[in-house]
């Protein structure tokens, strides 16, 4: 949920906020494509930023490991 969701939900008195003190969090997607079909323009880029993504967060993990075990 994106924080203006969980604001609004929060004030309207549906939700309750707790502080965590782990604040990484994680969240596993897919992607189903028809295995027969060429990928769209779109499925490309969407590949594309998720190899990026997935890339910057095998960093932020590493460093975030390396200064937690110092």
């Amino acid at each position: 949920m994106s924080r203006a969701m969980v604001r609004r939900e929060v004030e309207g008195g549906y939700l309750r906020a707790i502080p965590l003190r782990e604040r990484e969090f994680s969240r596993t997607m897919y992607l189903a494509c028809h295995r027969r079909r060429e990928d769209s323009p779109l499925v490309r880029a969407v590949r594309e930023v998720a190899a990026t993504l997935g890339r910057a967060n095998q960093v932020t993990r590493a460093r975030t490991r390396k200064r937690g075990s110092s």
